[in-house]
């Protein structure tokens, strides 16, 4: 029993089993970290996330259209956009209702507030030539260079 009770003690103390380790750290227009956590391709699309840590001392209003999110393999020179449905939808979320990203079902932007995270996926074609990085574009954020990707 002794044991086990250690056992939990160490868990909780260790934090949160999901947190996602940042392959990459960039910095927002405001000045807020972005990393992005998971770029895995496999069976043909490739996905990334990223995380926005707001800790600016305000509120940041994002929003962009998914057709500025892009990367571009290195290898080839090639940029590919974010991949879209058989009814055009974006393959990415929070999409708004304008195509751009924001909330979801809404026409306005997306609200983080100082202290807060955001996550944000997007689903891209895989690199053709498969090479092991790309050069990830998200609007007003530096750029990821370099950025690692799993397979």
């Amino acid at each position: 029993m002794l044991k086990f009770l250690t056992t939990i003690v160490l868990l909780v103390l260790a934090g949160p089993l999901t947190a996602e380790e940042a392959l990459q750290t960039q910095y927002h227009d405001s000045g807020a970290e972005v990393q992005a956590i998971k770029a895995k391709a496999a069976d043909g699309v490739l996905t990334i996330i990223v995380r926005y840590t707001n800790d600016t001392g305000g509120k940041i209003e994002e929003s962009f259209p998914l057709s500025e999110v892009y990367y571009i393999d290195p290898v080839e020179n090639k940029k590919y956009s974010v991949l879209r449905d058989e009814n055009g939808k974006w393959i990415a979320n929070p999409v708004n209702n304008q195509g751009k990203i924001g909330v979801v079902g809404r026409d306005w932007g997306l609200g983080i507030d100082d202290g807060k995270k955001k996550v944000m996926w997007f689903k891209f074609p895989e690199p053709a030539s498969g090479g092991d990085v790309v050069n990830l574009v998200v609007p007003n954020v530096t750029p990821f260079d370099g950025l690692a990707i799993s397979r």
